[in-house]
């Protein structure tokens, strides 16, 4: 394993990590793991040992979360802030391409990284994640008046369903409430802004989508731009919760592995041909 912080073009820092189990004569494709909000890079612990065998595994702290440096709350987020972040990251550490893994609202955010740069986007996986991204207002006020930790204890049956064991739901809260605050607050407040549904058809890359049918994001809301994303496949998960990356973390891994080795299949068979 190896870290480290990536100095964004502003100054701030991104902390980073790539886990490597690859055999050290090849020369192993990257992906890149983008959490969700309120989370960090160890959101994907259960993911790394299906991967790291045959990917060279990045994951990062988005901005403002976990090591990466906070954002005061009057931040002027943007999702093209975040994906010019992603992009600065990538052009620094996987300037050859890679395949990008993202959760929850990293999914728009991967979804307009593969539209503005194709070059550096090989393939998509997009796990739970809306392409039009709710009002976080009343989250905000919940977090202003009784914290964050409350904030993820109020959202976390929704998030993780019933399946998912209560002490693995207390560690969830504690890990999620643990995000500073003042990145929370601005990121919310800015969250209605994202919605990526009239780009997704512009999408180049293989695609597959990762979902259940859970009340608070029910496939309903998900096979309409699915569906519109040349080269798309949509995998359901089981499951209440709209967080199948964390539920079922290893069935999520295990079907994007399958994805991600058929991606690189057929790029290297299409590669030979030429």
């Amino acid at each position: 394993m190896t870290d480290g912080y990536h100095t964004l073009p502003d100054g701030h820092r991104l902390y980073w990590r790539v886990d490597d189990f690859t055999d050290p004569w090849t020369r192993a494709p990257t992906v890149l793991l983008i959490h969700g909000f309120a989370e960090t890079h160890e959101a994907w612990r259960a993911w790394v040992p299906h991967l790291a065998r045959d990917y060279r595994v990045l994951r990062i702290d988005r901005r403002g979360f976990g090591r990466s440096d906070p954002m005061p709350k009057d931040f002027a987020w943007s999702l093209d802030r975040m994906v010019d972040d992603t992009v600065s990251f990538i052009e620094a550490h996987a300037a050859g391409g890679t395949h990008v893994v993202g959760c929850k609202i990293a999914t728009p955010l991967s979804i307009r990284l593969a539209v503005r740069r194709p070059d550096l986007v090989k393939s998509l996986v997009l796990c739970g994640g809306p392409a039009t991204a709710p009002n976080g207002e009343a989250w905000a006020r919940h977090i202003e008046e009784h914290g964050a930790k409350s904030w993820a204890a109020m959202t976390m049956d929704a998030r993780m369903g019933s399946e998912m064991p209560a002490a693995a739901k207390a560690w969830w809260t504690d890990f999620m409430g643990a995000t500073p605050v003042s990145t929370m607050l601005g990121f919310l407040r800015n969250l209605a802004k994202i919605d990526v549904s009239a780009e997704v058809g512009a999408i180049q890359c293989p695609t597959l989508v990762v979902a259940t049918d859970s009340a608070y994001r029910p496939l309903a809301q998900v096979t309409p731009w699915q569906s519109r994303i040349p080269n798309s496949r949509l995998a359901v998960i089981p499951g209440g919760g709209f967080h199948p990356a964390a539920v079922a973390a290893d069935l999520c891994a295990q079907t994007a592995l399958a994805f991600l080795r058929e991606v690189d299949r057929t790029t290297g068979a299409k590669s030979a041909a030429a």
